[in-house]
């Protein structure tokens, strides 16, 4: 990719220029494997990152990863577990743990989908040094439980 806006800014001197280049060579893969009630699945990509700017280099991991299982339950309903994550790049690494209860129920020819989970970040620290060598801005988290649902309704 050429004339990328790779430079920092602020709102008081908004003056881009388009002169960054990134150039990504890498791979990816994908497994799956299906049982009577149980379906396994993984992905990873690597990525080599060669760019003419040090903040086209905090925009992309290295290793970039995912292990997951569905089981199917009997009443219309579906369990899965998740893991994906990142390593290398700038920015550190990066984890994320699922847990997903989904239950479909058919009122009056209407399909209505529950869902609730659990997603689980632990400790989280990304540093960057790009706008400021002495005073580098922090974002993170520490254990991170993160609860959701949704209701989905297709008529």
């Amino acid at each position: 990719m050429d004339d990328l806006i790779s430079a920092p800014f602020t709102y008081l001197d908004f003056n881009l220029i388009n002169s960054g280049k990134v150039l990504k060579k890498g791979f990816e893969s994908g497994w799956t494997y299906e049982l009577e009630t149980l379906k396994f699945g993984a992905g990873y990509t690597y990525l080599d990152i060669n760019a003419n700017n040090i903040y086209e280099t905090t925009l992309s991991a290295r290793h970039i990863g995912n292990f997951w299982a569905i089981k199917s339950l009997p009443w219309d309903a579906k369990l899965a577990l998740s893991y994906s994550g990142f390593s290398g790049g700038k920015n550190g690494s990066y984890d994320r743990f699922e847990a997903t209860y989904t239950q479909v129920f058919d009122v009056k020819d209407t399909d209505v989908q529950v869902q609730f989970g659990v997603k689980r970040y632990p400790e989280y620290t990304s540093v960057f040094t790009d706008y400021s060598a002495t005073d580098p801005a922090q974002i993170g988290f520490s254990d991170r439980d993160r609860l959701f649902g949704k209701v989905k309704v297709a008529f």
